[in-house]
């Protein structure tokens, strides 16, 4: 949170539930009490603190929320990886291959990638995103789990956890354009034409791999990858399980 006072009063609510305001003050004297109240009283008008029938203090829903996002010592905003969905589809020998026409990496192909809304199921988001990205249909299975983290130019980019999920043979008519980028399915030597050209995300073939030899037991990989506006410049990965 960008107010530091704010930032204490949720760092001692976190540890400390059910706090007197005379609690909540002594351990943020630093500051002067009436600037202390108001920002107190902001909290509880934003919906993140409530003052129960005793007058003592504690999160709320939203408040408890919004702790996920907190270091808990310091009650500041800190970095965390998102969660996010490789959908791998495949049918007649051929995979889903995605050209992608936004930043970050534009002019690079891959499989499409989504994100996890909250509260929603892996394999049901993956359901939604197949559909609203391409108009396919089917049932996904999840073959891998991936922790990536991705740099540009040596510079920290995105770090996420990704669930890589198979359609097989998905059902409906392609929608092949959208601002999104391209798709189409291709056989396997473009995407290694791709991968010559270090144009094709350098996780791919890996995945590709797995989901041919897929045989129920899901993979974890560790994954690090960078990047320039026209190729990959590093990729290492490692097998976990």
């Amino acid at each position: 949170m960008a107010n530091d006072i704010k930032e204490k009063i949720f760092s001692h609510l976190i540890h400390y539930p059910k706090s007197t305001f005379s609690d909540l003050y002594d351990s943020n004297k630093d500051f002067p009490s009436n600037e202390f109240t108001y920002h107190l009283n902001k909290l509880i008008e934003e919906g993140y603190i409530e003052k129960d029938e005793n007058k003592k203090y504690s999160l709320t829903i939203k408040g408890k929320n919004l702790e996920s996002d907190l270091d808990g010592k310091t009650g500041k905003q800190r970095k965390k990886p998102f969660l996010a969905l490789l959908l791998v589809a495949r049918r007649d020998g051929e995979y889903l291959i995605y050209h992608r026409l936004k930043e970050p990496y534009y002019d690079f192909y891959g499989f499409p990638g989504a994100k996890i809304d909250f509260f929603e199921e892996v394999l049901d988001a993956a359901k939604r995103e197949l559909l609203e990205e391409t108009n396919l249909t089917g049932d996904g299975k999840i073959i891998a789990i991936s922790n990536v983290r991705t740099k540009e130019n040596d510079e920290e980019l995105s770090h996420f956890v990704q669930f890589v999920v198979l359609f097989d043979n998905p059902e409906g008519e392609l929608i092949e354009n959208s601002i999104e980028g391209e798709y189409k399915f291709a056989p396997l030597s473009e995407f290694v034409r791709l991968d010559k050209e270090n144009k094709l995300f350098p996780d791919i073939m890996l995945i590709i791999e797995k989901a041919n030899n897929f045989k129920e037991k899901i993979c974890i990989l560790e994954m690090d990858i960078t990047h320039n506006k026209t190729k990959f410049t590093d990729f290492k990965v490692k097998e976990i399980h």
